[in-house]
């Protein structure tokens, strides 16, 4: 078992990033093999240029009720750059089974007893549904210490089921207590940052599942910060809380269905909302605007919903969008605001960050390099703030 310290937003990025999803461009000389240059010249080695130039945004389309929508043609989306003149992608595919890197953090403080309790065994179930092999998973478990059982490792039911039991069982989990006691005093910001900055090590499409009320305890992380760090490090989170507590909490007595709630060398580019100037003021938009602005949503349901509504999140996951583009010819190095919309559609449209690398000025000053085509992206003038 390892004990995790606590430490005291989507984005698109240019610099090398180790979980940025790039596409190289690859030159190749065909048919070069029969040339009638003399055998000693056609023998001498060739040069291979390859560099990266393509920006790939996953990006999470529901209807209104936060249900799939019929597939929707490329020509439908519309992407903006710091609010400069809209422009389609290039490329675009689904998901699919491409690897996902999956962090897990349990909030053991006591208000999702419900969920975590029966929280192994749904897992179990889920993975041999829903994950494959090539999938990794990473369980962490957060009361007055955040700690760590299962450290990136392959998606199997009974590991993954072990994993969790582990990881709740963790003798400092608690404090002296050894039982739910930190509810109070609960850095979940700070444990949510130290997860992001753990899973930013791992390949794959990287994503966090909280299962938690999402109520922070003056974490020395702030929220602004917390939210371009995940930009940054090209993790989407997705919340998922006890529909019981969440009721009660808020006064709702009537049954409600809920599947949801209404570096200097680098470019990053940072999902905005519709109303990305709104001020939250509630740990519940707080909460809200985290999982949407990083490219996920929350998810709040019945205890006896836990297993298939794990594996509408992995669904989730694996029917975004990859909307592809060239990086934008002038781009400047710094975080950049990307809006991905899909007009007169009526959806909710939510974007992952990314972190790309910025052209080397060496390889475009070779003459060996052909120029890339021109990008259709133009960067606007409205870059979002810094959170510091």
């Amino acid at each position: 078992m390892q004990q995790v310290g606590r430490s005291t937003h989507s984005a698109i990025g240019l610099g090398v990033s180790p979980g940025a999803w790039i596409r190289a461009t690859v030159l190749v000389c065909l048919g070069c093999g029969q040339s009638a240059l003399p055998a000693q010249e056609a023998a001498a080695p060739y040069t291979l240029h390859v560099y990266a130039n393509l920006v790939q945004i996953p990006t999470l389309v529901l209807d209104s009720t936060y249900l799939p929508m019929p597939p929707i043609p490329i020509q439908k989306f519309s992407i903006r750059l710091d609010s400069g003149p809209p422009f389609q992608p290039t490329k675009m595919r689904m998901e699919g089974d491409d690897p996902i890197s999956l962090a897990i953090l349990l909030d053991a403080s006591g208000n999702q007893e419900r969920l975590v309790a029966t929280f192994g065994d749904a897992l179990a179930q889920m993975t041999q549904a829903s994950l494959h092999p090539r999938d990794h998973v990473s369980i962490f478990a957060v009361d007055c210490k955040l700690v760590r059982s299962s450290n990136d490792v392959p998606a199997a039911p009974e590991t993954l089921r072990a994993g969790v039991a582990a990881v709740l069982a963790a003798p400092d989990l608690h404090g002296p207590k050894g039982k739910p006691s930190c509810g109070r005093s609960l850095h979940l910001w700070d444990a949510l940052a130290q997860v992001t900055q753990l899973l930013s090590t791992v390949p794959g499409r990287r994503t966090i599942l909280l299962v938690s009320s999402g109520v922070d305890q003056k974490s020395g992380i702030k929220f602004a910060a917390l939210k371009q760090f995940a930009d940054d490090k090209s993790v989407a989170i997705f919340g998922l809380r006890d529909l019981t507590h969440f009721t009660a909490d808020h006064g709702i007595t009537k049954p409600t269905r809920f599947v949801g709630d209404m570096a200097s060398h680098d470019i990053r580019f940072a999902s905005v909302g519709l109303d990305d100037s709104s001020s939250a003021d509630s740990a519940e938009d707080l909460y809200y605007q985290l999982c949407e602005r990083t490219g996920g949503l929350i998810l709040t349901i019945p205890r006896e919903a836990l297993e298939s509504s794990l594996e509408r999140y992995i669904s989730m996951l694996r029917g975004r969008y990859i909307l592809e583009f060239p990086r934008p010819n002038q781009a400047t190095p710094g975080v950049h605001g990307v809006q991905v919309q899909v007009p007169n559609l009526g959806a909710y449209v939510t974007s992952a960050g990314v972190t790309v690398a910025l052209p080397d000025a060496k390889v475009l000053d070779d003459p060996l390099t052909v120029p890339s085509s021109p990008s259709p992206a133009t960067l606007g003038t409205r870059r979002p703030l810094s959170p510091h």
